[in-house]
């Protein structure tokens, strides 16, 4: 029989720290026979000595000496839950709950298990009903608001957290809500979060990512100023303070995205980023074994990876689409395209389908990084780095001897090991290749080869979204980060040159976006805010739909469009533009260049205004621009200079590799 004076030693030393000790006594008491009434707690040491199976087990004896014990088969439950063993946790934790149906515990972790099995409409059944058992669970609100956090409820997954943390003050709640809170645009009170964090103990990840904060939709050019400046300030005093991060995609999780959106010139802050990410973790830079010795290609074809969290119904899926197309029927590569855990979509499924493997890499950057070495590729290309933490993370390693990004986010990434920034020569200003970490890359042709996109059917009416018949449609179909404030006295003098204006945009991923960019509005351009409509995120065939019926589509500066111009064009509706100084705010100036087109490129803003009023109230001039465009379609769409120039490109580097 098992010594219970050892058992009670073997607790009281768990208890005061001393696992050693504990094992020690653990390793004898599970020799012996150990009677149910003694195994529930023997379970509970090996749980905590991190013996999966074996808690398990001993848990099985005493649930099964005593059947109808809910907390036995709860307990059981949860250690099941915790082996991985999802369908047995299922039905002893459903039995407790059968056997007390008010058991909060047992519903918490049956939540666990359906967010395990991938039902998280069940998991968070579960974790309501916990709540409604014990409305000061913590465990339950702070899964339950990270499901909402995921599917974008922000509002109701802050809430959750608050309660959450008003049970039990833990790190993780703290970071989760500072997590959503950015998402949400709330940047202070997300840093206010991070700062509560830090004082009960979260790590150097969460240090950086209060220290890199940036506003979504800022209030101001001015505060705009003030946060760059900020930002590299704590990035100098974070390089001296020594940070020391394992897995920045775990612990820090996000990128500095909203930079790009801010008008300025970022090498020298995406270059700092970089270093301070490399000292921290010095992993990153991790070298594949068949880069340091890269084989012979001359009797096979050159391999190509493509990597993106965004190679489905999404613009950087529609961009890539006729690159990967082209890639595949040439014969002359084998193509291995690189995605992550994401509901299939017809994009997706025709990118899978032209490459030699379609690959789903696990959101775990040690894992992720060795599945792409194991193909030992020649070369690696990114389509969008920066634009989340997965792919700008693995591009610090060296998994392919030539590495390249392209304009997906079109910024330089600072990154050492990344090559070549892939662009558009037409695009790009003179000097622009003081604006990249990389060698930049100048290609033929358009940005990108683009396919032209289908009007939707049956046409939608204005009637449909609600919209005024007999007004002039300004539509900057933009996401909210992407209206700057250098915008705001353009659209007023728009509205104010134009009574029947009505200046048309859409939601972002939270409706405090708009909020936020309202009342910017209802500071600059008080007369005209009533005038400004702002519509429900949509389908992508509501999208096109609004596109279509729009008199103008206003491009954004200074961060043009790409994607939104072709899409734009091939409704039919003009796109206004004004190029500015970098890369990302020049996408449209290349594709009206390479049309002939040039009426609707702007010299300044007072041009700008012009040529917005003048498409939409003059028709006769707008129908001539737009049939001279039209008359241009096959050189805008389907462009075959730039897939000869990226094949070229990529032929010759590969070859000095």
């Amino acid at each position: 029989m098992i010594d219970r004076r050892a058992l009670s030693a073997c607790e009281a030393a768990l208890k005061s720290g001393n696992r050693d000790e504990a094992r020690r006594q653990y390793d004898k008491l599970a020799k012996g026979k150990v009677p149910p009434d003694d195994a529930a707690r023997l379970a509970g040491v090996a749980h905590a000595l991190g013996l999966a199976q074996d808690a398990v087990r001993h848990m099985q004896r005493a649930a099964s000496a005593r059947p109808g014990d809910a907390a036995l088969q709860g307990n059981l439950g949860a250690l099941l839950q915790a082996a991985g063993r999802l369908e047995e946790a299922s039905r002893h934790l459903e039995r407790a709950i059968q056997l007390k149906p008010d058991f909060a515990s047992a519903h918490y972790n049956l939540g666990i298990v359906r967010a395990g099995q991938g039902d998280p409409n069940g998991a968070a059944a579960c974790y309501l009903r916990a709540i409604a058992i014990d409305p000061r669970h913590a465990g339950a609100h702070l899964n339950l608001a990270n499901l909402l956090g995921e599917a974008k409820h922000y509002a109701d997954a802050v809430r959750h957290y608050r309660l959450s943390l008003a049970a039990r003050p833990q790190a993780v709640a703290w970071v989760n809500l500072g997590n959503t809170l950015k998402e949400q645009g709330y940047w202070r009170e997300a840093g206010e979060a991070y700062e509560q964090a830090l004082k009960l103990g979260a790590g150097d990840g969460v240090r950086l990512k209060a220290a890199t904060l940036l506003p979504l939709v800022p209030e101001s050019e001015a505060e705009i100023a003030d946060a760059r400046a900020a930002f590299a300030e704590r990035l100098v005093a974070l390089a001296r303070s020594g940070l020391r991060i394992a897995d920045p995609s775990r612990e820090v999780g996000s990128t500095h995205f909203a930079l790009a959106y801010q008008g300025g010139d970022d090498r020298e802050l995406a270059e700092t980023m970089a270093r301070l990410f490399l000292a921290a973790s010095p992993d990153l830079a991790t070298v594949a074994e068949h880069c340091r010795a890269p084989a012979s290609r001359s009797d096979r074809k050159l391999r190509v990876g493509i990597c993106s969290r965004f190679l489905r119904e999404h613009s950087i899926g529609r961009l890539m689409l006729n690159l990967i197309q082209h890639m595949a029927t040439t014969g002359r590569y084998a193509l291995y395209v690189f995605a992550f855990p994401q509901q299939p979509d017809a994009v997706w499924n025709e990118i899978a389908g032209h490459a030699a493997e379609a690959v789903t890499l696990p959101l775990d950057l040690g894992v992720a990084r060795r599945e792409i070495a194991q193909r030992r590729l020649d070369v690696l290309l990114y389509p969008d780095i920066g634009m989340e933490p997965m792919t700008y993370f693995l591009a610090f390693a060296r998994l392919a001897p030539v590495q390249c990004v392209t304009w997906g986010h079109p910024v330089t990434t600072g990154i050492p090991n990344m090559d070549y920034f892939l662009s558009c020569d037409a695009a790009e200003p003179p000097d622009g290749e003081r604006h990249y970490s990389e060698k930049l890359a100048r290609l033929g042709g358009l940005p990108m080869s683009y396919r032209r996109p289908k009007r939707p059917e049956p046409a939608k009416t204005r009637a449909d979204f609600g919209l005024p018949a007999g007004a002039h449609l300004y539509f900057c179909a933009q996401n909210l980060f992407k209206i700057h404030p250098l915008l705001d006295h353009v659209f007023a003098r728009i509205l104010e040159s134009d009574p029947e204006g009505r200046l048309l945009l859409l939601h972002g991923n939270d409706p405090h976006w708009a909020e936020l960019l309202l009342e910017r509005y209802r500071r600059v351009m008080p007369a005209q805010t009533e005038r400004v409509i702002v519509l429900p995120r949509q389908s992508h065939d509501g999208y096109m739909s609004l596109l279509a019926l729009a008199d103008v589509s206003l491009d954004s500066l200074p961060f043009s469009g790409g994607n939104t111009t072709y899409q734009a064009l091939a409704m039919g509706t003009p796109v206004v533009t004004l190029p500015g100084k970098f890369l990302r705010g020049r996408l449209s100036l290349a594709i009206y260049a390479k049309a002939g087109v040039m009426d609707l490129v702007a010299k300044d803003e007072d041009d700008y205004v012009r040529l917005a009023l003048h498409a939409a109230t003059d028709r006769a001039w707008r129908d001539d621009v737009m049939a001279r465009i039209e008359a241009a379609a096959s050189v805008i769409y389907d462009d075959r200079d730039y897939l000869t120039d990226v094949e070229r490109f990529l032929a010759r580097v590969a070859a000095a590799n």
